[in-house]
């Protein structure tokens, strides 16, 4: 009975799995239907697309060959228009020139027959002992171009050397019409419009340079905001200084106040943080110094020039310590006194702003790190495999005096001053190009994905030009300049770091870097 029971469940078994798989068959091969269907569908309609793309394209294609055929019409009309413009402007000119002939014919014409006439009674006279008319050619030809308008009418001298010595003479003067009164008045005109036009520009000249405007006189202006001694201050100190007004009349106001921050402001760079987050994660700057400090109560400022001193201790937010000013791409450290003077309600209110250097000096001054190096093609690093086996030899050997430099020693040229590195090119195959010394400011700022590190490059020394001498030493005298070098900073919020690098180039191409990371205090 047991073995029965369990042939007839099996047998059972064996049916059921049987039409389960059947129907999953049949299953797939739906599935496998619809996704053909659905191919052939997503294809027609890709091929619909193209056609439309096509056809877009055959449009598009079909104006842009209109517009530049409109185009072409368009300058080629242009160009008939202007050919036709100057065809027609030549055209004016010759009807004015011929307007002009014909108007000086008809001018000369009545001279041209009284002349005839002259000399055609002065032939046929019988009578030679009479006066008759002096005969002066050159005044004829003068009267003619004065008739005409060229010239300017005879001077009295000449009027009366020319005149005849009888009475006879008026009859026989030829009646031409003289210009000389409208040239005369001409002249006169143009005299006095010279002359107006003169004193315009002087008027003018002297509206616009003269300094005694009476609107000048109201004109109130904080002047200047004055540190003594200097603009360098060190963590802690005492602050002095004098606010000095400049008012040709005076003024009352409200009250002079003034007001001192200092803060550390923070960028992410795009190429850390990237372009999004560099925008949208702005890092929150540190508040190092911040308070108000009334400088003069509420009162009238004399005419002339007035001076308010003021004082205070510079010290930071709840006895943290202060940071040295910087100015850097993605960390600025800045300290600035904003001066204000409330004048009322409807006038405008001063202000002036003055930033300071701020100097925090160590306590007791670092070891100076002395460090050697040599440079050969096997102690490279980051170097392709390929590209040392073509490089030639080189044997570079060096000696930094000091990896913990003074940022504010003088530089005067003696080694025990200032940043100094020898350098000596021990023997190198290829010739070289130049031998340079970079200043390397790294910067790292903490946001909330991790921190920002990048390096930036704040001057570049060429201490070596062309093929150096080998065997001979090379010194050199770095000086680190103020607002773009600072003691080296670490705080949890941002690092500012400095590394120099030396480099070789080669004239093949290559470039050798030797970096060394140094320490900068005050």
């Amino acid at each position: 009975n047991r073995i029965g029971t369990g042939a007839s469940i099996e047998g059972t078994s064996t049916e059921e799995v049987q039409t389960i798989i059947s129907s999953q068959e049949e299953e797939i091969t739906r599935l496998h239907q619809r996704v053909a269907l659905m191919k052939k569908t997503h294809k027609a309609e890709q091929s619909k697309y193209e056609r439309l793309l096509k056809s877009s394209q055959d449009e598009i294609e079909r104006a842009q060959a209109e517009m530049e055929e409109f185009y072409q019409q368009l300058f080629a009309k242009e160009r008939v228009a202007r050919v036709q413009f100057l065809h027609m402007k030549k055209l004016k000119h010759a009807l004015h020139e011929l307007a002009l002939t014909q108007q000086t014919n008809q001018r000369f014409q009545p001279f041209l027959a009284n002349r005839e006439m002259r000399i055609a009674n002065r032939s046929n006279g019988s009578q030679h002992n009479q006066a008759g008319p002096v005969l002066n050619p050159g005044r004829w030809i003068h009267e003619a171009l004065h008739h005409l308008g060229f010239v300017m009418p005879l001077s009295s001298e000449e009027t009366e050397s020319t005149e005849s010595p009888t009475n006879n003479t008026q009859d026989d003067q030829t009646n031409i019409p003289s210009n000389s009164t409208k040239h005369q008045d001409t002249m006169t005109l143009s005299r006095h419009v010279e002359v107006d036009a003169t004193r315009f520009r002087k008027e003018l000249l002297f509206v616009c340079c003269k300094s005694d405007d009476p609107t000048i006189d109201r004109v109130r202006q904080l002047h200047d905001v004055l540190l003594s001694p200097t603009d360098k201050m060190l963590s802690p100190e005492i602050v002095q200084g004098q606010v000095i007004i400049s008012s040709p009349k005076g003024f009352s106001h409200q009250g002079l106040a003034m007001k001192v921050e200092g803060s550390a402001r923070l960028q992410l760079s795009t190429k850390s943080a990237g372009l999004f987050d560099s925008f949208y994660n702005n890092v929150a700057p540190l508040e190092l110094v911040y308070f108000h400090l009334p400088v003069a109560p509420a009162g009238k400022v004399p005419p002339g020039i007035s001076k308010f001193p003021f004082e205070f201790e510079l010290q930071g937010n709840d006895g943290q310590e202060l940071l040295e000013t910087y100015h850097g791409v993605y960390v600025s450290v800045k300290y600035e006194i904003v001066c204000d003077c409330v004048r009322g309600i409807m006038k405008n209110k001063l202000h002036k702003t003055l930033e300071f250097v701020v100097e925090v000096p160590l306590k007791e001054p670092l070891p100076d790190s002395p460090e050697e190096f040599h440079v050969t093609p096997e102690s490279l690093e980051n170097v392709r495999p390929q590209s040392l086996s073509g490089m030639p030899y080189f044997h570079i050997t060096g000696k930094v005096h000091r990896t913990n430099c003074p940022v504010n020693l003088p530089f005067t040229g003696e080694v025990q001053f200032g940043y100094f590195v020898e350098i000596v090119i021990e023997e190198a195959k290829s010739p070289i190009k130049s031998v340079e010394l970079q200043l390397i400011r790294v910067e790292s700022v903490a946001h909330g994905d991790g921190v920002a590190r990048d390096a930036t490059e704040i001057q570049n020394v060429q201490i070596g030009w062309g093929d150096v001498c080998r065997q001979m030493a090379i010194p050199i005298y770095m000086i680190f300049p103020r607002l773009f070098t600072c003691p080296t900073m670490l705080t949890p919020a941002f690092k500012v770091e400095f590394e120099t690098n030396v480099v070789v180039l080669f004239e093949n191409g290559n470039m050798i870097t030797e970096n060394f990371p140094i320490t900068l205090y005050r």
